[in-house]
């Protein structure tokens, strides 16, 4: 790796985060949908703090925050701060309930949360794959109980992250961003969706983080499309015929799609933590190299921002 990890400040929360995220959730969620247990997740967790990454993504839905608080205790990493999430959707059809819950099912929600990761305090707490008709019943309804939450200490910041498979044009995260009730915001940001800040616009969601001082994640930033040739060229060509040729003429020698994409987010200064979904160490280890390593020369970031700017991103969500 040619540069060390270092921390920075996380918007408003003041949190030092590093650069890189270790993400628990996507298809792996920390490897075991592909059968790793909790010796290997341990094992896992480890090499992330020897690459000093000093922070977890996780959530309810996931079902990693037990396996991730079983290994934090065992490596004794009190020092590794949580990120989870609460649904407040139907898991099953992943639309909202036709019945509203009680909103003080939150709190039965992060207590469970508390107990699973071992933790007396969640650092920072989302609402999760939020999709814009819900918003106001989130800030309505909902960011009281967290606020209360808050005061109790049983959380230290509450954030919000969007549903990219759904919300392409993002409304949701702009709303999130531009009313001010929420520290830090997730979004998905890659060469294939650049709605976060599509070139030559002013109104976008990074302006609007950057104006409220909120921290920001950035997930999805290689989704499967670029975890290898194969997939990048199916998906290129689904773009336009004959794309895949003309966009693998812009990969540099020695660089995978992985690589281009991960620093590709890593180069927008709107972004402050790039998670890397994994259940693999060398992965990790490969992922963090390139979002620490030698930028993108500005000929390609610049290519990459006109040819691309204007996608939505639901190429990455289809089959």
């Amino acid at each position: 790796m040619s540069e060390q990890m270092t921390t920075h400040r996380f918007g408003r929360t003041g949190l030092q985060l590093s650069r890189v995220g270790l993400g628990a959730g996507g298809p792996s969620r920390l490897g075991t949908q592909q059968g790793n247990g909790d010796s290997q997740v341990e094992a896992l967790i480890a090499c992330a703090r020897d690459l000093s990454i000093n922070h977890i993504d996780t959530a309810r839905g996931y079902g990693t925050e037990a396996t991730i608080g079983r290994a934090l205790q065992r490596l004794g990493a009190h020092d590794m701060m949580i990120a989870t999430k609460v649904f407040w959707h139907d898991r099953d059809t992943h639309r909202s309930d036709t019945v509203q819950r009680d909103p003080q099912e939150l709190v039965g929600e992060v207590e469970a949360s508390l107990k699973d990761l071992r933790r007396d305090q969640i650092d920072i707490f989302q609402f999760h794959a939020v999709l814009p008709e819900d918003f106001d019943e989130i800030v309505e309804r909902l960011l009281p109980v967290a606020l209360s939450l808050r005061d109790q200490g049983k959380i230290r910041h509450i954030g919000i992250t969007e549903d990219p498979s759904k919300d392409h044009s993002q409304a949701m995260a702009r709303a999130a961003a531009q009313c001010g009730h929420f520290d830090s915001l997730m979004v998905q940001y890659s060469i294939l969706d650049q709605v976060a800040e599509p070139l030559g616009i002013t109104e976008t969601t990074f302006a609007a983080t950057r104006a409220r001082d909120m921290g920001v994640f950035c997930m999805s930033a290689a989704r499967s499309a670029f975890t290898g040739l194969e997939p990048l060229r199916q998906t290129m060509d689904r773009l336009a015929d004959g794309e895949s040729t003309l966009f693998e003429t812009r990969i540099p020698d020695g660089m995978t799609p992985a690589d281009l994409a991960f620093k590709f987010a890593a180069a927008q200064a709107g972004i402050d933590v790039v998670l890397v979904g994994t259940g693999n160490q060398a992965h990790l280890r490969a992922s963090t190299a390139a979002v620490l390593g030698a930028p993108l020369s500005s000929d390609i970031l610049d290519w990459l921002r006109q040819r691309y700017g204007m996608t939505d991103g639901q190429l990455l969500w289809q089959d």
